[in-house]
Formats: structure tokens, sequence, C-alpha cells
């Protein structure tokens, strides 16, 4: 039992280091992203003064390294800012308002998948070593390379 506690929390404790690499990641990929979300947002009709306004309300006028500590700081607290296309609503709001839809589609996809999986591997057990069971392999291993839209 107590190798099982062990690899638990040293899998839990090892999840720390892969967010903080990923939020990394993600924030270095925005910054060097080209364009400017504001002036993407407003349109380029915008008034400079504008612009500039919102760039200072969004934090983007700061330095990068101090953009870095409150963006991390805002995902530990929870607070992912503010959707710059949604009309300034908060970004967890937007996403606690699709939850449901995501939770839903989610289950669906899973059931569905445990329909199939089990009936496929019944049939290919079943059926072991016939045309049947290979075409069930053939098309096992198709369907878990194919891309995610595709089906």
């Amino acid at each position: 039992m107590t190798t099982l506690r062990t690899y638990i929390i040293v899998r839990t404790l090892m999840t720390i280091p892969i967010v903080f690499t990923l939020l990394t990641i993600v924030f270095i990929i925005l910054r060097v992203m080209p364009g400017d979300p504001i002036t993407a947002m407003v349109g380029m009709k915008a008034p400079p003064e504008y612009i500039e306004r919102l760039k200072e309300e969004a934090g983007l006028n700061k330095p990068y390294h101090v953009q870095y500590v409150d963006y991390v700081l805002g995902i530990i607290r929870g607070d992912f800012g503010r959707s710059l296309i949604w009309g300034r609503r908060p970004v967890l709001a937007e996403i606690l308002d699709h939850l449901p839809a995501t939770i839903e589609l989610t289950i669906f996809g899973f059931l569905v998948s445990i329909i199939i999986g089990l009936t496929t591997g019944t049939i290919a057990g079943v059926k072991c070593y016939t045309r049947v069971d290979t075409s069930l392999r053939l098309y096992s291993i198709v369907a878990y390379a194919l891309f995610i839209p595709w089906l």
C-alpha cells in the first residue's frame, strides 16, 4: 500500500512542473504571435488613444516578465481575464456557460466509444484469427490513427 501511495503522491507532484511548463509555453506562443490582440479586437480604424487605453487595462504595456507573473498568478487565482471577443465578459463565465454542453458531449462520446469498443472487441474475440478479427483490428488501428474531427 505504501508504494501505491508513494506512486500517487509522486505522480501528483509531477503535475506541478508540467502545468507550469505548459503555462510558460502558452504565454510565449501568445506573445510571439504577429499582430496585436487589442487592434484585432477593435479594428484598425479605432483611435490610437483608445487602443492604448485598452492595452493599459489589459496590462500589455508592462514588461514581459511582469506580464508573465500576472498571467501565472491570475491562473492560480482562477482569474482567466476578460474575453477580447465576447464583450469583455470574464473568460471563466464563458467557460462555465458552455460547461454543461461540453460535459454532455463528453459523456455521449464516451458512451459511444465504450459501446463500439466492447462490440468490436467481443466480435474479434469470438472470431479470433479470422478475416473478421483481422478487419476489426485494422478498423481499430485506422480509427485510432485518424484525425479526431474527421470522425
